[in-house]
């Protein structure tokens, strides 16, 4: 039997990115991890994992997002590509395996809420 497992997000923050030339990278403080982590509790949540963004490169694990993500459920990768007057945006999930050696793409479904009235 498969084990199927569904992730679900139910709140996003956004963190920082500290890193010094943040042309080359996201890196994110660590206070500010353990502030959200903290947040979700109080909420009776978790964080299962990170997102950011790759521009004008693709939604793949690098080997920096691989080595800083394997302490996390899930790594989504948003990639936004300009052409022109258009942009065009592809997200991908990332999952480790089981013995958290490296990241297997996932699938992943974007459910739009109404906004709040």
């Amino acid at each position: 039997m498969q084990y199927e497992r569904r992730l679900t997000v139910e709140k996003t923050k956004p963190l920082q990115n500290v890193k010094l030339n943040q042309i080359l990278g996201f890196e994110t403080d660590q206070k500010d991890i353990d502030r959200a982590q903290e947040e979700a509790r109080k909420l009776n949540m978790n964080v299962i994992g990170l997102y950011h963004s790759h521009p004008e490169a693709a939604a793949e694990m690098s080997p920096l997002d691989e080595k800083e993500a394997l302490r996390w459920d899930v790594e989504i990768i948003l990639s936004v590509r300009n052409y022109g007057d258009r942009s065009y945006w592809h997200l991908k999930a990332w999952t480790p395996n089981e013995d958290r050696t490296k990241f297997l793409p996932d699938s992943i479904t974007v459910v739009e809420d109404e906004a709040p009235t």
